[in-house]
């Protein structure tokens, strides 16, 4: 499992963010007690400085993943700010190893299933869907003309 991955499922599968949270709580834990007991280690026993030390170790992994967030949201912002003709309008995970990615590519619009070892395009779906704003005047207008023809038969 790659860091990409993994950070991927800490964001967007329930479970990770369970787990996200319970590791943000551990660390806590950790910090607090690293507070309350001073940091000394001249009387501390053995179990005491190996639960410091992976107190110690989980702060560190938690203030790298924070700085991994930062820098992914920096780096969205930063592409989103730029004209692009490539983009991935929507992602559906359908299991922990299949996805199905719709890609914007200038005026088309792809869709690829993705699996661990292989990308294949699935269906071309040609130019973007209309708006639902587009559509509703149309159905405004289907409706007075069917309630025009109703008071013409009365």
């Amino acid at each position: 499992m790659t860091v990409a991955s993994a950070l991927q499922f800490l964001r967007d599968d329930k479970r990770g963010r369970l787990l996200a949270g319970g590791l943000a709580g551990v660390v806590l834990l950790a910090a607090l007690l690293l507070a309350f007991t001073g940091g000394s280690t001249r009387d501390a026993s053995l179990g005491m400085l190996a639960f410091r030390m992976a107190g110690n170790t989980l702060a560190v992994l938690a203030c790298l993943y924070l700085v991994l967030i930062g820098l992914r949201r920096w780096q969205t912002q930063v592409a989103s700010i730029t004209d692009r003709q490539l983009g991935i309008v929507e992602t559906l995970r359908l299991s922990p190893k299949q996805v199905l990615h719709l890609v914007r590519v200038g005026n088309r619009q792809l869709l690829l299933g993705a699996s661990d070892g292989q990308v294949a395009l699935l269906a071309e779906l040609g130019s973007p869907a209309p708006a639902a704003a587009d559509a509703a005047p149309a159905f405004i207008s289907h409706l007075q003309h069917a309630a025009a023809r109703i008071n013409q038969e009365n």
